[in-house]
């Protein structure tokens, strides 16, 4: 199921649009040796102003040397996701979430280990989250943070995640934790646990620091994608075409130069451009034209580019429940019908500030929700049945028909777990809501659901490492 934002007439003149930006305003770079890198494969370079304006067949080869498919591993090959842009989309929760609502029910609190353990084992066990979650922890150092949440995660999930960190030394620990696991490099590039990020300042604007992560990526055979996230009306354009041209100019910007650094390095199209709101100066994230930007952006990257596209589905602004609801069932459905490969956000609420366990388990039947809405379903002559309708003919039931028998259980149908389908006069008798039904799944999750453990020589390993890092970092 696809629908169509953009014509191929109108990605076409995108495209061309987003190369004379890099070629005739260029990007900044604060890196000497990258500028150095890509003087020599043909840009146009201004050192003194680390100015880099990249010829259209420069970026045109590097688009080209990236892979159409890429392997996103989990501890075991049962959890492994071999994306392209013509595949099923997957799902991940969020990362970098601060916060979790509190015991009394009001507000929110810091994040915690324990948090982080517990949305491990709650994401690991639900069948429609594809991907886990690293959090941004508070009782720990805060340099290192995010390097204790990896530890924790990868003891406490089967499934990959994404390795958002602090910045390139941190990312080398992170490497280092990975390699402790897969037990050396070459498996660690045939299977990647977890990928890592680069990103831009909106507009054109790569910081050294963010080069300097990329390396790091690009030493250990990582998967890296490039996070574009302009803000339109403040760091792009206020028109949706403009936001649009921008934000692609920059992924392809960050494409070049991965490839040029790296030929081959796995990658995404990964473009999130919010919107300012205009009236009070704040953004958002989960309204309708978010997500027409956000199907745009897909469209482009898998139908005009042909790279795995992620995209933030399940984003919602702040976190009153009804709107979170609507936001993240229609964002869902968006993304998933505009060729998104990876759809991001699960648990997520107040636009990726804080999450929720119950919140993930509620995601994870939007879902299934949706997934139901994307299968394809078979018609013949068996299907359609026209022997049946004869043979039950008016008036009659085909309850107990051997065609209904036949395929009531191969004819997928949804069933909630959370949500309700039951009539007013069944539900009162157990009146609760979706919330309420999917904290009791949450209790009974952390209760049951138990993650097989690490080898005891790879715990000290990742205990090693972040000593080593709390030494060199706090």
């Amino acid at each position: 199921m696809r629908i169509e934002v953009l014509s191929n007439e109108e990605m076409k003149r995108i495209h061309e649009a987003s190369l004379g930006i890099l070629e005739d305003t260029g990007i900044q770079i604060d890196h000497k040796k990258m500028l150095e890198t890509l003087a020599d494969a043909g840009a146009k370079v201004d050192f003194e102003n680390n100015l880099a304006r990249i010829p259209a067949d420069l970026v045109e080869s590097s688009v080209a040397k990236v892979p159409r498919e890429i392997c996103l591993a989990g501890r075991d090959p049962e959890y492994d996701h071999l994306i392209s842009s013509d595949g099923d989309f997957i799902v991940r929760c969020g990362a970098g979430y601060t916060l979790v609502p509190s015991e009394s029910g009001k507000g929110f609190r810091a994040a915690t280990i324990k948090d982080q353990k517990d949305f491990g084992i709650v994401a690991d066990s639900l069948d429609s989250i594809d991907f886990s979650g690293l959090m941004s922890i508070q009782d720990v150092p805060p340099k290192s943070a995010d390097i204790h949440a990896t530890k924790i995660l990868l003891e406490n999930t089967r499934k990959h995640f994404m390795g958002l960190t602090m910045g390139s030394v941190n990312m080398r620990y992170l490497a280092e934790m990975q390699l402790a696991v897969r037990g050396n490099k070459e498996a660690m590039v045939q299977r990647p646990l977890f990928h890592s990020l680069v990103s831009p300042i909106s507009p054109l604007y790569f910081p050294e620091d963010e080069i300097e992560r990329l390396k790091v990526c690009g030493e250990y055979g990582l998967p890296v994608k490039v996070a574009v996230l302009p803000l339109l009306g403040v760091s792009a354009p206020v028109t949706l075409a403009g936001t649009i041209t921008q934000a692609n100019a920059e992924a392809l910007g960050g494409f070049t130069l991965l490839q040029t650094l790296y030929p081959g390095l796995p990658t995404m199209y990964y473009c999130i451009p919010g919107v300012a709101e205009m009236r009070v100066g704040g953004s958002v994230g989960g309204g309708p034209e978010n997500l027409l930007l956000y199907a745009a952006m897909a469209q482009l990257g898998a139908s005009y580019y042909g790279i795995p596209t992620e995209c933030p589905a399940l984003v919602s602004d702040g976190f009153i429940f009804e709107q979170t609801m609507l936001q993240k069932g229609m964002g869902t459905l968006m993304a998933a019908i505009s060729g998104a490969t990876i759809l991001h956000g699960a648990g997520g609420l107040d636009r990726g500030m804080g999450t929720s366990f119950v919140q993930l388990v509620i995601d994870d039947e939007i879902v299934q929700f949706i997934r139901r809405i994307g299968t394809r379903f078979e018609i013949n002559d068996s299907k359609i049945g026209i022997d049946v309708v004869n043979r039950v003919g008016p008036k009659g039931c085909f309850l107990a028909d051997d065609h209904t028998y036949n395929y009531f259980r191969d004819e997928i149908q949804f069933y909630p777990a959370v949500f309700d389908f039951s009539s007013y006069s069944n539900w009162v008798n157990n009146p609760k809501g979706i919330y309420a039904r999917a904290e009791d799944k949450v209790v009974d999750i952390l209760k049951q659901h138990e993650v097989p453990p690490l080898e005891d020589a790879i715990i000290r390993e990742l205990e090693k490492i972040i000593k080593a890092a709390d030494r060199e970092i706090v």
